[in-house]
């Protein structure tokens, strides 16, 4: 078996092709009407959470001619931005999503590309009150407005962003904090720390999304909340009608009072949560599906007019199918989803670094050429 860094490598070295996008007209308020159900375009905006480094750096290197700056050279961070930025803009993306502060301290394991970290599922830092206390709780800073501020200076004409601290108000909790094993025990032997580590954590993150969408072409809050699993809910409903929720309503509305969206990536097969996301936290769009319980299509039909229906385009299948089966399986989306409007071309999650250049290249392609 070719080891997944080698097969990573091979997706990304080749020359034979092109950006789909010739000439990028990025159009956010657009992308905002579209997202409201105001209009219904001719082609679907494309939409993602984000893309893996090393997806960026290919495409920057290969098709833009640029040299690969790392978000870790600190530096050299605006150039890092303006590489992201150049990168989005080329693909034909109308925002840039901005994020990484304040960050919680916690342990992770590295993936072997180096791209992502997965979450410590068993015992975070926090397994006591005496943790808690002790803990290295983040202030958020204006100082950590620099990169926002920033990218929204530095946008091309037509372009906007999208917001968050980059963990939700259940993950960052779930997976950073206290871990989703002892937390699934924890709120049985020891609620009380469970409920405090919530309302520390979520304040945080609430005050600096706040002041995040302050910053001048903020389109609003994408965050993402990863709330199941393939077959159900991580909790019970009702944990997150009474412990979640309130905190994504209360974050939903500043960014409505600033006449700004509030998106959610919510990975899982989330039935028994969805009327409570629409009709009282309020989102205006869902990401994050899988075929694996139902797809982007059934998803259109159930909510698809109450809310904008984001992405869609199953990750196991953009890696595995060929070229052509992908093409089909992709413009099969397009002529389900578009003509209702509230849709946005996208992965059905984020565009990883094992998914074929050529397949990523070819969704957009697709998106590209359809016009209803």
């Amino acid at each position: 078996m070719i080891p997944l860094v080698n097969s990573f490598l091979a997706c990304y070295n080749t020359t034979i092709m092109k950006l789909p996008i010739e000439k990028p007209c990025p159009d956010i308020e657009r992308f905002v009407k579209t997202v409201k159900g105001e209009i219904i375009p001719e082609r679907p905006p494309f939409v993602e959470l984000f893309l893996d480094e090393g997806v960026i750096k290919s495409i920057g290197e290969s098709f833009l001619g640029m040299t690969w700056v790392p978000i870790e050279d600190k530096s050299r961070k605006k150039e890092y931005w303006d590489f992201k930025i150049k990168v989005y803009h080329a693909l034909g993306y109308d925002f840039l999503w901005v994020f990484g502060a304040p960050v919680f301290p916690t342990r992770t394991r590295a993936s072997e590309t180096g791209s992502r970290a997965w979450a410590e599922t068993a015992n975070g830092p926090i397994q006591s009150f005496e943790d808690f206390h002790n803990y290295p709780w983040p202030e958020f800073t204006d100082e950590m407005l620099e990169d926002y501020y920033y990218v929204s200076e530095h946008l091309p004409e037509g372009m906007g962003m999208f917001v968050a601290n980059g963990d939700g108000f259940l993950e960052a909790v779930m997976n950073i904090l206290i871990g989703y094993e002892s937390m699934c025990v924890m709120l049985f032997e020891n609620p009380e720390l469970v409920d405090a580590v919530l309302e520390k954590s979520a304040s945080i993150i609430y005050e600096s999304c706040k002041k995040m969408i302050d910053v001048p072409k903020s389109e609003g809050v994408f965050i993402g909340d990863d709330m199941g699993f393939t077959t159900s809910t991580m909790f019970s409903p009702d944990f997150y009608r009474s412990k979640i929720f309130p905190w994504h309503k209360k974050l939903a509305a500043a960014a409505h009072d600033k006449n700004q969206l509030y998106l959610l990536h919510a990975c899982g097969k989330l039935d028994a949560l969805m009327p409570d996301l629409i009709n009282d936290v309020g989102i205006d769009g869902k990401h994050s599906y899988q075929n694996a319980h139902y797809d982007v299509i059934d998803y259109k039909k159930r909510y698809g007019n109450d809310i904008a229906i984001l992405g869609g385009v199953d990750i196991n299948l953009i890696c595995r199918l060929d070229e052509e089966s992908l093409r089909k399986y992709v413009r099969e989306i397009l002529a389900a989803c578009a003509p209702g409007g509230r849709y946005a071309l996208g992965t059905g999650n984020s565009v990883t670094d094992y998914i074929p250049l050529s397949n990523y290249l070819a969704m957009l392609d697709e998106g590209s050429k359809f016009s209803l």
